[in-house]
């Protein structure tokens, strides 16, 4: 066996148990509320951006990057994870203005 195919291999092997977790690659895993809520620093927000708005929906923000990011979560079932939508910094003054005023 020559070294490529012995890297080769040795590259893919630890990555099995995930493609594994994943069904194969096939179907993705769904971001239900219980894991983001643990595992991202995020705030709550009163209501959804209409852009993500609809019925029985919560959203979420997060700051990355220098961008806001809006996750929208379904109430029903294991609340998953149903839109997401990015903006880029630069909106954010704008918006806070409209929510602290003069």
């Amino acid at each position: 066996m020559n070294t490529f195919v012995r890297a080769l291999i040795c590259a893919t092997v630890p990555l099995a148990p995930v493609t594994a977790l994943a069904g194969g690659g096939d179907a993705p895993l769904p971001l239900g509320y219980a894991t983001f809520e643990e595992a991202v620093a995020h705030f709550d927000l009163d209501e959804c951006p209409a852009a993500l708005a609809g019925p029985e929906r919560f959203c979420r923000v997060t700051l990355n990057h220098g961008d806001i990011h809006v996750f929208a979560f379904a109430e029903a079932g294991d609340q998953p994870l149903v839109a997401l939508r990015s903006y880029p910094g630069s909106a954010l003054p704008a918006a806070l203005a409209g929510l602290i005023g003069d």
